[in-house]
């Protein structure tokens, strides 16, 4: 996949968390993606912090987005890798009431352009 299509697919990923668009995201998926979260693990250990396949996701962002009505991605720097088809966005996690944290995705996508594995990393929380 080219950088730009990389590019884009990120963009479309930051969009749709914004929107807070459920099947904007979901499109952007392979139906039997993985997901893999701590957030995951702490909210149903059984889980392991990992799901798989739209329906789970589904479930999951429809939560955390009713959970979290003011929940904004602000993007901070996107590291792109055509070579293994995956990328790397770095971005600022605000909710409304919580401390800001710094947050890192790394999207793997096949050759379709569909996102088949991604994995949240957690950093530092910022009181501000």
């Amino acid at each position: 996949m080219t950088p730009e299509g990389l590019r884009a697919i990120a963009v479309a990923w930051l969009d749709a968390f914004n929107d807070r668009d459920i099947d904007a995201l979901l499109k952007l998926y392979d139906e039997n993606a993985t997901h893999t979260s701590q957030a995951l693990n702490v909210a149903n250990s059984a889980t392991q912090g990992l799901i798989q396949g739209q329906s789970q996701m589904r479930v999951w962002w429809t939560t955390a987005f009713e959970k979290h009505q003011t929940l904004r991605y602000i993007l901070m720097h996107l590291w792109i890798d055509d070579a293994q088809s995956a990328m790397t966005i770095e971005y600022r996690r605000l909710v409304k009431g919580e401390p800001q944290a710094v947050m890192a995705e790394v999207l793997e996508v096949n050759q379709l352009g569909l996102i088949i594995r991604s994995r949240v990393y957690r950093g530092l929380q910022e009181h501000m």
